[in-house]
């Protein structure tokens, strides 16, 4: 007998990343003008600047399903002095009663220098900041 499993969807996302370049340009999550969603691959780590989580704005959710307006959330920026930076987003995957159903959610959105510091921002407005998290920690949260 096969058990079929529920389809695992994207979150509802809350923030969007964008990645500032030293030369000026940035790219962003979420392109308002093409109405696309440039995928976190693009990102050209070696002249990156800065990297950015920003609040979902009401147009936005317009343009993006998928998309949620949070109006506690606040922008966070992270310089990244010459290091790699990153963005990530912790999610949390649970399976209804009767596993029907599959409830999947952003727990956090992470910000910071691989191996240095870093920020989690939450989706109630409050905030951890990590001095020094182990680099095991990062490499966790960065490939796992």
């Amino acid at each position: 007998m096969q058990v079929k499993l529920p389809t695992l969807n994207k979150p509802i996302v809350e923030m969007f990343w964008v990645a500032e370049y030293n030369n000026g340009q940035a790219l962003s999550q979420f392109d308002p003008f093409t109405r696309t969603e440039n995928s976190y691959s693009r990102v050209d780590h070696k002249n990156v600047l800065r990297f950015w989580w920003l609040p979902i704005t009401p147009k936005l959710t317009s343009l993006f399903p998928g998309t949620r307006y949070n109006p506690v959330l606040k922008r966070h920026a992270a310089d990244t002095n010459g290091s790699k930076g990153f963005v990530a987003r912790r999610t949390t995957v649970a399976l209804s009663t009767g596993g029907q159903k599959v409830v999947h959610k952003v727990k956090c959105y992470v910000l910071g220098i691989e191996g240095g510091p870093r920020r989690e921002i939450y989706p109630d407005g409050s905030i951890i900041n990590k001095a020094n998290p182990s680099v095991g920690e990062t490499q966790d949260l960065l490939h796992g």
